[in-house]
């Protein structure tokens, strides 16, 4: 009976939500696709019987690892019960599957033309090549015998791995036993892939110490690691880099086509903490897939950079534990960057200034890793330089997971046309940064010819939507949307995000044009639900806005806005407030319940500080029950003008209805009261 080797790698370790390992917890096995079942467990020697796998105890030098273990299935589901008691399974391969059938494989297929393959066709084209065989040039099948020339893919040759353009890093000295430096070895097969015209790069499972670094990932390449394969840094050092430093590929003509798949990228970055450094970085290239891998425990810089890239996909992938090796408090797991100077990106050049465009961030998981001497990362993904003239544009940040992070999940900083659309954002320190061009910092102000331009920069067109952010902390707004007055954002919208928790305020936006900020829930924050400063135009309508530790609404400069359909409950201070030399406002159809909670002195509807020319129609007050209340539900001070107010409802008792003393307000005859 045969038996495959499973546990004992760096994948195999038993996590909760929160990335913390779960020692001595018990795990079950089952076949993989069938949920039966296995029973019949060994240890590595294969025949002392295993009566219940439970992650390794506390006190392990390895808590909470699954240790190695091996049975008669080639393909199996762990499976554990969470917190709730609902089963969490996750599949896995035995060690010596792929090895198997790579070995088959090059012992079955002939490296001349007219070879043999014997029972290898369900191989090739379920687990080795993708598109299935094509036999060409007269040959025949018979009784899975194949004969004459075998094209695979649109590749002629003998059947040999190597004419498939498959290289494996053992065929070039790689041991994988997490001891010997395998870096050259893993080098070669990428170098014989480049040279061949392009191909993959399939590594089997093992723990490959790198430690000749960095490795170079060239054109035409698909670099695989198969389920239980692990690249260990074991230097400093950025550990892949897609080209050479002597390289001058301007624009997106660098080394693209990359795939870039599986495993898990072990950093380790507490073994040089002083190192800062990455695990991918790309630049200059078109056409990047990178998906499905784990990066972990990584020191100052970033998991991944997309640098100068267009058309890029990152795609479930896993981003666990960070160490700032200093002054790094603000690292992004990926970062989208562009080609401005060697202080950016020091790869290789040129500095052209070469944004990412088309690129697309979604299905990944940013957070902790539980390594002693880690934490969950500063930021999730976004940029935090720029050239004057060149944002990114077309960025899309969609159904990530962001959990525990110090900072932002998201920072979009100059980027144009983008969306960050259904993501969840759990207990980080704030949620969704939106950033025009920083003023202060010369480097990015001045543009490609050198010129410093003083300013900052307008951006256009950005999408919030659908995303879930909880327990917020206060390190900023759960969502910021944030210009200057020489580079507003123009047409952002906010719509459709629910906002449970936070210790700053729900929504806050500054000089923006056109903004909508529609749909939103928001419920129990620490500042202002939705706060605004220097917004001209757009919609704020539709909100739900409840218990808020200051205001529920809020307007400051704002100019020729719609504020409607709102519903805002229990605040500190007042339901909605509109103030500081605003104008032209249409306040109509919202409704305020509870205002004034501190202590009394707050009002419902409030307008102050030189606001003219509003209208104020068809608004609700409504004591919220026994207890503090506003002092008065509708109040409009001395300096504002030029009010058209009717057809509002105060319900229930409130101190005082109705404090107006604006200069001639514009009252229908039937509502000479509210």
């Amino acid at each position: 009976m045969a038996l495959y080797t499973y546990g004992g790698t760096p994948s195999d370790v038993l996590t909760d939500a929160l990335g913390n390992v779960v020692p001595d917890y018990p795990l079950n096995v089952r076949v993989a696709g069938t949920g039966q079942l296995v029973t019949a467990l060994f240890e590595v020697d294969g025949t002392t019987p295993i009566g219940e796998l439970r992650s390794n105890p506390a006190g392990h030098s390895q808590p909470g690892a699954v240790r190695p273990f091996k049975c008669a299935q080639p393909e199996i589901e762990y499976e554990y019960l969470d917190a709730q008691s609902q089963p969490v399974r996750w599949y896995q391969a035995g060690r010596e599957v792929a090895q198997d059938a790579l070995a088959q494989a090059a012992g079955a297929l002939s490296r001349s033309a007219g070879g043999q393959v014997q029972g290898l066709v369900e191989l090739l084209q379920g687990a080795v090549v993708a598109g299935g065989l094509d036999v060409t040039g007269g040959a025949t099948i018979d009784d899975l015998n194949v004969t004459g020339t075998l094209t695979v893919d649109g590749y002629e040759g003998g059947g040999s791995l190597e004419a498939l353009r498959i290289f494996n890093p053992r065929d070039y000295g790689a041991a994988g036993d997490g001891v010997a430096d395998d870096a050259n070895a893993v080098q070669a097969a990428l170098d014989q892939c480049v040279g061949a015209g392009g191909g993959q790069v399939l590594v089997p499972p093992g723990t490959y110490r790198l430690a000749s670094l960095p490795l170079r990932v060239r054109r035409n390449t698909r670099l695989t690691l198969m389920p239980g394969a692990v690249f260990v840094r074991g230097t400093t050092g950025t550990l892949l880099v897609n080209g050479d430093a002597d390289q001058n590929f301007g624009g997106y003509t660098g080394h693209g086509n990359l795939v870039i798949e599986g495993g898990v990228w072990d950093m380790r970055a507490t073994d040089a903490p002083t190192d800062p450094d990455m695990a991918i970085s790309i630049g200059h290239a078109e056409n990047v897939v990178i998906r499905d891998l784990e990066i972990r425990d990584v020191g100052g810089y970033h998991a991944i950079e997309l640098n100068s890239t267009r058309h890029g996909l990152i795609e479930g992938c896993r981003f666990l534990g960070y160490l700032d090796t200093g002054g790094r408090a603000f690292s992004e797991a990926v970062q989208f960057d562009l080609a401005g100077r060697v202080t950016l990106f020091g790869a290789f050049g040129p500095y052209d200034h070469t944004v990412c465009q088309d690129v697309v961030m979604r299905r990944c998981y940013v957070g902790a890793s539980g390594t002693p001497g880690t934490v969950a990362w500063p930021a999730g993904v976004g940029s935090h330089s720029t050239t004057a003239g060149h944002p990114h544009k077309r960025i899309r940040v969609e159904n990530n997971t962001f959990e525990g992070l110090a900072q932002y999940a998201v920072k979009s900083y100059c980027w144009d046309e983008s969306v960050i659309a259904r993501n969840i954002i759990q207990g980080c320190g704030a949620g969704i940064w939106l950033r025009t061009l920083d003023s202060s910092k010369t480097a990015d102000r001045t543009n490609d010819a050198g010129v410093d331009t003083g300013a900052s920069a307008w951006n256009t067109v950005q999408l919030v939507e659908g995303n879930i952010i909880r327990q917020a902390g206060s390190y900023a707004d759960a969502i910021l949307v944030q210009g200057e007055s020489t580079g507003r954002w123009n047409a952002v919208q906010v719509r459709g995000n629910e906002i449970v928790t936070g210790g700053a305020h729900g929504i806050r936006m500054t000089y923006c044009t056109d903004p909508e900020v529609t749909g939103n829930i928001i419920r129990s924050v620490g500042g202002t639900g939705i706060s605004t400063t220097q917004l001209a135009g757009g919609h704020i309508s539709g909100n739900r806005v409840y218990d808020c530790g200051s205001s529920l609404l809020t307007v400051e400069t704002g100019t020729d806005m719609v504020i409607s359909d709102n519903h805002l409950s229990l605040c500190q201070s007042h339901g909605l407030w509109v103030f500081e030399t605003s104008a032209r406002l249409k306040v109509h159809g919202n409704r305020v319940k509870g205002a004034g909670r501190a202590d009394g002195t707050g009002n419902g509807y409030r307008v102050t500080t030189n606001v003219t020319r509003l209208t104020l129609t068809l608004n609700t007050y409504e004591k919220w029950g026994s207890g503090t209340e506003a002092g008065t539900a509708i109040y409009l001070s001395s300096s504002v003008s030029g009010v058209r107010r009717f057809g509002n409802d105060v319900i229930g008792q409130a101190a005082t209805p109705v404090n107006d003393t604006s200069a001639s307000p514009n009252l229908s005859p039937y509502d000479a009261g509210t």
